[in-house]
């Protein structure tokens, strides 16, 4: 049987605190507690030669805040940031100008922004579909459980409702990013969005009534 090592409570090595020992015949195994509260239990070779130095969320942390203003979801977080708390910025007048802020946790720490919308549904399918963060309640701010990945037309949609209309135009609302548009014809509503100015929306949206009104207009013609 190999010697075992004397293991002493209390002892620290980096982040880890032995705090207790485990029975096992084959080698050393202690319990231990990492600075920010975790617990693990690790082989004791590991921590005193340095090569587990606390646990793995702490590492995630640490990488990510060294990563951070490289990482792939940081302009994210800043153009968040910029349209809650810099009246300069694009689409501030529509969220910090009518008081939507960010959570603390998230203002003062990209990485646990970025860590959150991670871990929400269809973060894999993000770059295929095309998908961005949206607020699920656009009149609440940045917190959790109010985001969530959607494509332009849903965030179009989501933030396309009349008593909330942005732009003073029936038929064109502003989403903090561009502007959309909305026509109902027979029960059905029909969205364009992706309109850089509101020349451009109102435009399209004659466009689009005319020819909604010509299809219909058509279809009720071969009818008779």
């Amino acid at each position: 049987m190999p010697k075992k090592n004397k293991v002493t409570i209390g002892e620290k090595f980096n982040k880890w605190t032995i705090i207790g020992e485990i029975k096992n015949n084959q080698k050393t195994r202690v319990l231990v507690r990492c600075d920010c509260g975790n617990t693990n239990n690790v082989d004791y070779y590991t921590i005193v030669k340095g090569l587990s130095v606390g646990c793995r969320e702490c590492h995630y942390k640490k990488n990510i805040k060294h990563n951070v203003a490289t990482h792939k979801l940081y302009p994210t977080w800043q153009g968040m940031i910029n349209r809650c708390y810099k009246p300069s910025a694009r689409g501030y007048r529509n969220f910090g100008g009518k008081g939507i802020t960010v959570i603390d946790e998230w203002r003062n720490s990209p990485a646990e922004f970025i860590k959150y919308i991670e871990s929400l549904p269809n973060y894999e399918k993000r770059d295929k579909l095309n998908l961005t963060i949206d607020r699920i309640n656009v009149k609440d701010d940045y917190k959790k459980g109010n985001l969530r990945w959607a494509t332009k037309l849903e965030q179009c949609v989501n933030s396309g409702i009349s008593k909330n209309n942005t732009s003073g135009v029936k038929g064109v609302y502003y989403n903090g990013f561009n502007y959309c548009i909305s026509v109902q014809r027979n029960g059905k509503r029909h969205y364009r969005y992706g309109f850089k100015t509101i020349d451009e929306a109102q435009h399209a949206l004659e466009q689009l009534k005319k020819f909604l009104d010509s299809e219909n207009t058509n279809k009720y013609k071969n009818l008779l």
